[in-house]
């Protein structure tokens, strides 16, 4: 109630996801009349451009996985552990590369010693360019367990890369399943059954890659919008 109190001075309320919209509306009905959905402006030719550097210590010969973000809960990296030693135990050849920093770190550390994951399972720590290892990895996946509007796995599709993820807000929004990427279940069982078909299935791959292709990433309508907003009276 104290937040509703404070929401209501302002002219406009903006969603990043449809489903973050239908939600606030619903629990904040009073003003759905100023509720809008707008999406994260991606800089698709600034990520391309930053992609163009090397990927240091990216040199493993097989399937390179790629996930990006907080070390936390939120994230679901200790989704992604538990789905990496299926993997493992199927006998698939991959690595798993993680970037980003958090209190989970420590964590994460002893999960991976512990489920002997150590060639399979690789902290990268921060990089303060990640798009180098986007454009050089196999596979993106969003092990998420919650999410307004996943940034990271926009910038997976705009450089044309497979992506697995969770079905948090935001991801059916920028994923069409089967035909841009896959989208899972927020559990260990799911997300490996998807990224391990992902893995095996080359042909379903390359199919995602072309369609993404086709895919525009232009932001000039959200601009526009932008520019009609400060200029409101």
């Amino acid at each position: 109630e104290y937040m509703l109190r404070d929401l209501e001075c302002y002219d406009r309320i903006f969603a990043v996801s449809k489903q973050l919209k239908d939600e606030f509306v619903e629990r904040c009905p009073v003003l759905s009349a100023r509720t809008e959905l707008f999406y994260n402006i991606v800089d698709a030719d600034g990520i391309k451009a930053a992609a163009s550097a090397p990927a240091e210590d990216f040199d493993f010969e097989g399937i390179k996985l790629l996930t990006v973000g907080r070390l936390n809960r939120q994230k679901g990296l200790d989704i992604l552990i538990k789905a990496a030693e299926m993997l493992k135990n199927d006998g698939l050849v991959f690595r798993w590369y993680i970037i980003g920093g958090g209190e989970l770190r420590s964590m994460l550390e002893t999960e991976i010693k512990k489920r002997k994951l150590s060639s399979y399972v690789v902290l990268l720590g921060v990089k303060n360019n990640p798009y180098p290892y986007f454009a050089a990895c196999d596979i993106y996946v969003q092990p998420s367990r919650h999410e307004g509007y996943c940034t990271t796995v926009n910038e997976a599709r705009v450089l044309n890369k497979p992506v697995v993820a969770t079905c948090v807000a935001g991801t059916d929004e920028m994923i069409e399943h089967e035909k841009t990427g896959l989208i899972c279940g927020i559990s260990p069982e799911e997300v490996y059954r998807a990224v391990s078909r992902m893995i095996i299935d080359k042909k379903l791959r390359e199919e995602i890659i072309a369609n993404l292709k086709a895919v525009s990433f232009s932001n000039s309508r959200q601009f526009d919008r932008f520019a009609e907003l400060v200029s409101d009276d």
